[in-house]
């Protein structure tokens, strides 16, 4: 009797118009949007290579100590493959940072003259298009899975029979999800198969593992939304009814809650302003600045040292008041990162009432591009401002010791990211993963509970 209901389901569903829609929809939009993103990953990655060489050649290219420490070396961070189907926290193009020995690492913006159109809409991808458009799908499937059949009559009918209401209710459910996921498991399909054969991508089997642990996340979150338009439906009378209530609660849901508790969190937990950390640390090297310049003048009124060693002492007396700098600096933006952290968990925990917070935060930590991401690579930034700040210094001292002329700095220490494994990245969206569950589970019980004793006349 149970696979009779999901067939029946399954079938009612099939011939309908909204499944007709529905995999219209999801084919063209998130193949197209696949398409889009395929291509300027391959754009992004030719962009990654020659910047490497170019930032390389000027950084091996020094001739003198003075605009190495000011001047710097540019680093690059290669675009996650992954960001194709969730771009998350993923720049729309490849991004430079320059690092010095006086300064923060900062961001270059070499696209200034690239069509300012391109940033003007959101982008589109598999992910966010499932959020939002697919979530929404569920809702059009599974509002009137009760409340259309009691209209139609055929719920009483239906029951008139012996036939328990836990096996009805489950071979319904059953029968509605297959067909929605029909047309979305097709579609991953095929945009997996865009990235795959896109020339100039190259897929490995650890992404080829994320897209299918991507994949299953996606499932496990239309299911939630699937099992939400259960409940409802099966706590009213009327469909009209139920698609109302089930849009309301998908706005404040998907798009409410997540937008609203960053603003929250800042209230509870509020941050200086960049501009008062940025004068905090420009204090800090003012004052170093200054007992730099007393040492210096200090040395130089009482040495009786060679020319050559002065230029020693004096690069060395540099060298520790940049590195007091630097430190001083780091203890600033440590201080204000703590307090950053502190607001981004307020957020994250406020916005975890939502099952599509939970489900993006997922799909950053298996693509790479979320937030875990970008504080390990904002943290191997400032790790390699520490150990070219010691090179820059190095090479300070050994032009003094050579009595002048040009130094060498095809050594120079090379920046290189590597993102954790899928390992690391899934344990981290254990916990996401495990909410998404519980959304499930909840929402299905709780529908449950309401068809036992639902009135069907």
């Amino acid at each position: 009797m149970f696979l009779r209901i999901v067939h029946k389901q399954l079938l009612e569903y099939l011939l309908s118009l909204r499944f007709l829609v529905g995999a219209a929809l999801c084919l063209t939009v998130g193949v197209g949007a696949t398409c889009v993103r395929a291509h300027a990953y391959r754009t992004a990655v030719t962009d990654y290579g020659i910047n490497r060489r170019e930032h390389h050649a000027e950084a091996a290219g020094y001739v003198a100590p003075f605009p190495l420490t000011y001047s710097g070396v540019s680093v690059d961070r290669p675009p996650a493959l992954l960001g194709v189907f969730y771009r998350g926290l993923e720049p729309s193009r490849p991004m430079s940072v320059r690092v010095t020995g006086n300064r923060d690492p900062k961001t270059e913006d070499q696209y200034e003259r690239a069509n300012p159109v391109l940033d003007l809409f959101q982008t589109v991808d598999l992910i966010s298009f499932t959020a939002l458009v697919v979530s929404l799908l569920s809702l059009v499937f599974s509002y009137d899975l009760i409340s259309g059949e009691k209209e139609a009559g055929t719920l009483r009918l239906t029951l008139s029979f012996s036939l328990p209401r836990d096996t009805l209710l489950l071979g319904k459910w059953t029968g509605g999800y297959l067909a929605l996921i029909l047309p979305f498991l097709l579609t991953a399909l095929c945009c997996f198969g865009v990235v795959a054969l896109y020339p100039g991508t190259q897929v490995s089997w650890g992404d080829l593992t994320a897209f299918g642990l991507l994949t299953g996340v996606c499932l496990l979150y239309i299911g939630s939304f699937y099992s939400l338009g259960l409940l409802v439906s099966a706590t009213t009378s009327r469909s009209f009814t139920s698609i109302i209530a089930l849009v309301a609660i998908w706005v404040g849901v998907s798009t409410g809650l997540p937008n609203l508790s960053p603003y929250v969190a800042g209230a509870l937990i509020p941050l200086p302003t960049i501009q008062e950390t940025e004068r905090r640390k420009w204090a800090v090297a003012g004052e170093e600045n200054q007992i730099r310049g007393q040492q210096i003048r200090d040395y130089q009124q009482t040495t009786k040292d060679s020319e050559a060693q002065r230029g020693v002492v004096i690069s060395e007396i540099f060298r520790e008041s940049f590195a007091k700098i630097a430190r001083r600096q780091e203890q600033v933006q440590a201080d204000y990162e703590r307090r950053l952290d502190r607001q981004v968990a307020a957020s994250i925990s406020l916005s975890r009432l939502s099952p599509t917070a939970s489900f993006i935060y997922t799909a950053g930590e298996i693509s790479g591009t979320g937030v875990r991401d970008w504080r390990r690579f904002r943290k191997a930034l400032h790790e390699y401002r520490v150990r070219f700040l010691n090179y820059a210094e190095d090479k300070w001292i050994e032009r003094a010791r050579q009595g002048g002329g040009d130094i060498s700095t095809a050594d120079y220490p090379r920046f290189t990211y590597f993102r954790p494994g899928l390992t690391e990245r899934l344990g981290a969206a254990l916990m996401d993963i495990g909410l998404l569950t519980f959304w499930n589970l909840l929402f299905f019980v709780a529908g449950y509970v309401a068809f036992l004793r639902y009135d069907v006349r």
